[in-house]
């Protein structure tokens, strides 16, 4: 017999939408289980005997494998919740995620790498002395530690238990990233899994401990994530993590039917070639629809190259102001085009380990730094109207996409790609986009009326496509709609 579970979790770990947002569902008459219709705040389902529907689709909890890795800060508990109210991890992370736990524990006044994941069986392996996962510590002593306490904690010291504790190393290092202080730091790297080990091995030899960070779990390192940021592991991250632990592969949660696995490091404006190619998807809408932030996610999720498409015409509108072509010259615009080196790439974004980001270099200037500008943000839609750069910069948007991506626009379901795998078309009210963008109703009304109306590729969604109303959806629930709808039409 399985638990039941109140029906706004059950919404929420299904990816439906966040626990608050599913409570708004249910409220407005949205959400169904076997047949009739559920708005009391109390109700419970049973997930493996009830059927669950959520505007008229079935509702199954993902059994996805997630692993993270978050920077744990000082004086936040290693817990998913504290009867005393003290902030734990678990409530440093975002409610549309999956359920997850801490993986072992970082004491109190511990900092640094901590993963978390709903695989109670690699939480336990990775937690357990008994498979041997290495660890590794960075510490700031009260006083600079010497060559003869490094040695003792190689060795083995008596912390009070029936064995002694041994470092599998113990040297001098830096500070373990950019957002500590600089000192006498030492690291110290061992299988242990006992309670306040470091502390106790430090305690022994004489050694007051100041600071003490985790840096890596195995091969998971924690790099240049800041305190309280988190990022989702990639997929060899995990399979790494569980061979070294002594399981296998997780079984995929979300098969895209038959796709080969994304090529790592492929030049993303390669052809398609003989290695094999991942699906095509394309995310229209207008501005504020969430397309970058929904089609970013699934690429990320699904290991494909993303590119939003708004950052080229961002960046050639950039290039235009920059060397005083105004848009109404078109012939200097197309004269520019003629001469313009743009390369462009991805990368993980700064502020959200959960999306990407395009990247744009214009002559090897870095455009992307300048994309939000205000006086790009102001001509965009102007320049983009231009069938000229429209024209050049579609064959580099197909190159790009040769080998699968996500591409993210206005017009690549209808223009860029009419023959992608999967085509998604993001909408979402005014006053919905007007607020996601500080804009003022005549500011988003002219720009909608700009891309309605242009003669080259005016902003439409393509007949086959899917069309969504993010108005009052999560992003996390868009993505689980999105990659539902991948998974039905890619075979």
């Amino acid at each position: 017999m399985t638990a039941r579970v109140r029906l706004h979790v059950f919404l929420a770990h299904a990816g439906v939408a966040s626990r608050r947002a599913a409570e708004r569902l249910m409220r407005e008459g949205r959400v169904q289980v076997n047949g009739e219709t559920a708005t009391a705040p109390g109700t419970t389902v049973d997930p493996a005997r009830d059927r669950v529907t959520a505007d008229g689709r079935e509702v199954q909890v993902m059994t996805e494998v997630v692993v993270l890795a978050m920077n744990k800060p000082r004086g936040v508990l290693t817990a998913a919740r504290d009867a005393r109210g003290r902030r734990t991890v678990v409530g440093l992370l975002p409610e549309d995620l999956p359920r997850t736990v801490p993986v072992g524990r970082l004491d109190l006044q511990s900092e640094g790498l901590l993963l978390l994941t709903n695989d109670g069986e690699l939480a336990l392996r990775l937690s357990h002395p008994r498979y041997g996962v290495t660890k590794r510590y960075a510490v700031l002593p009260a006083q600079p530690v010497t060559a003869e306490q490094l040695r003792r904690l190689r060795g083995g010291v008596d912390i009070g238990e029936e064995r002694p504790a041994a470092a599998r190393t113990a040297r001098r290092c830096g500070r373990p990233a950019r957002h500590y202080a600089e000192g006498d730091w030492f690291e110290i790297e061992l299988h242990e899994g006992r309670k306040h080990v470091v502390r106790r091995m430090c305690e022994a030899v004489g050694l007051r401990v100041l600071r003490l960070v985790r840096t890596a779990v195995d091969g998971v390192a924690l790099s240049d994530l800041a305190p309280s940021q988190w990022r989702r592991l990639r997929a060899a991250e995990v399979e790494a993590l569980r061979a070294a632990c002594g399981l296998g592969a997780p079984a995929s949660p979300r098969p895209v039917g038959g796709l080969p696995p994304p090529a790592r490091g492929q030049a993303p404006d390669g052809g398609r070639g003989s290695g094999g190619s991942g699906p095509r998807i394309a995310i229209d809408g207008p501005a504020a629809s969430g397309k970058t932030a929904i089609g970013s996610r699934v690429a990320r999720a699904l290991g494909l190259a993303f590119l939003d498409t708004g950052a080229l015409y961002r960046a050639v509108t950039w290039w235009a102001l920059r060397n005083h072509v105004p848009p109404e010259d078109r012939a200097g615009v197309a004269g520019l085009l003629r001469d313009l080196r743009l390369t462009v790439g991805t990368r993980p974004a700064r502020d959200d380990p959960e999306a990407l980001q395009t990247t744009v270099h214009i002559d090897g200037a870095d455009a992307t730094a300048h994309l939000r500008d205000r006086p790009v943000e102001a001509g965009v839609s102007l320049y983009s109207a231009l069938p000229a750069v429209r024209r050049h910069l579609l064959a580099l948007q197909r190159r790009f996409a040769a080998r699968g991506a996500v591409l993210a626009g206005r017009d690549i379901g209808t223009v860029v790609l009419p023959d992608a795998d999967v085509k998604v078309f993001l909408e979402a009210k005014l006053e919905v986009r007007r607020a996601r963008r500080g804009e003022t109703a005549a500011e988003q009304e002219e720009r909608d009326r700009i891309d309605a109306s242009r003669s080259a590729a005016p902003l439409r969604p393509a007949p086959d496509a899917v069309i969504i109303d993010t108005s009052s959806l999560t992003i996390g629930a868009v993505v689980s709609r999105v990659l539902d709808i991948v998974t039905e039409r890619v075979s």
